[in-house]
């Protein structure tokens, strides 16, 4: 989802991930991590509570709209075990092309196809380099 104007605090989301949730233990040595692998939007609480040995108790709900409940728990000694071991059943990551690594330009909202060479016109001006400038279904260029 890309949600144009999104207002602070609002719950609505706002982009589609994998959500991961982490937890270690009080010395540090032991790490838990649960990963919900849910196609549709999903909501994430953590609640803190106090207990009565002045020590915090930490629940979280998972929301999820539809489908079904695919998730997997991992426990290991450090985080890195762990996303590793998510990266073995979610797949790992490529190399970018060469080209992904440089500046990209990008603003929601372009009006006109002269903004965005008046954009690329002050580019040059200032002396930055950058390698893409993505623009929108929404605006109207002339190829």
């Amino acid at each position: 989802m890309d949600v144009f104007d999104q207002a602070p605090n609002n719950i609505q989301a706002l982009y589609g991930s994998l959500p991961i949730l982490h937890s270690i233990n009080m010395n540090g040595k032991i790490v838990s991590s649960f990963i919900l692998n849910n196609p549709s939007e999903i909501w994430v609480e953590i609640k803190t509570y106090n207990n009565q040995m002045n020590s915090n108790f930490k629940e979280s709900v998972f929301l999820s709209e539809t489908g079904i409940l695919d998730f997997y728990v991992f426990g290991d000694t450090t985080l890195q075990r762990n996303h590793y071991k998510l990266a073995y059943i979610t797949g790992f990551s490529i190399l970018p092309p060469l080209f992904a690594l440089g500046y990209h330009q990008c603003k929601y909202g372009y009006k006109s196809q002269k903004e965005i060479e008046d954009i690329n016109l002050k580019m040059d001006e200032y002396d930055i380099p950058y390698d893409v400038i993505w623009i929108d279904i929404d605006v109207k260029i002339n190829l």
